[in-house]
């Protein structure tokens, strides 16, 4: 989820992957992933924002691309000083319990949940976890920020506690 270039795309292929699920909100991006992954049956690309929130549905693009997010980038600016807004997108939304109804793992199919969504990984682990979903997965890559770089989201020590208090 937020695959962006989708610069990790051979060594997914390469660990023997049946099934690869990008999902990347930014037009853009979602229109280059198709490309990538034209004539590939492996690949299944979703334009879409996975967000627990319904209002959450503008992508904020900064000039640093690595920083776009559903949320307004906050304390990410102390960070960053020159952090500017470039565009901002009306995107496609779907709720992580959605996106795994319709995209998710079979049963018994072994499966790894990549998050790459600045600011939003907090909510989204929060919906997997409290609806049992994250089981679904035995591998889990988490992209975090050490502070809440975004307006609302969670400090990456803060996510961990999350998934230690619900067994992770």
């Amino acid at each position: 989820i937020g695959a962006g270039q989708a610069s990790e795309l051979p060594q997914w292929r390469k660990s023997g992957a049946t099934r690869i699920v990008l999902v990347e909100p930014n037009p853009m991006l979602a229109q280059q992933l198709r490309h990538k992954a034209a004539g590939d049956a492996t690949l299944t690309i979703v334009e879409a924002a996975v967000t627990p929130s319904s209002a959450n549905t503008q992508l904020y693009e900064y000039n640093l691309p690595e920083a776009n997010s559903l949320r307004p980038a906050t304390g990410l600016k102390s960070l960053f000083p020159g952090l500017k807004t470039t565009a901002t997108h009306s995107v496609a939304t779907l709720p992580p319990t959605q996106l795994l109804a319709d995209y998710g793992p079979a049963q018994g199919e072994r499966a790894q949940l990549v998050l790459q969504t600045p600011g939003e990984e907090g909510a989204i682990l929060n919906e997997l976890i409290e609806t049992g979903q994250l089981n679904q997965f035995q591998q889990l890559q988490l992209h975090a920020n050490p502070e809440p770089y975004y307006q609302g989201s969670i400090a990456a020590k803060d996510i961990l506690q999350q998934l230690a208090e619900a067994g992770y």
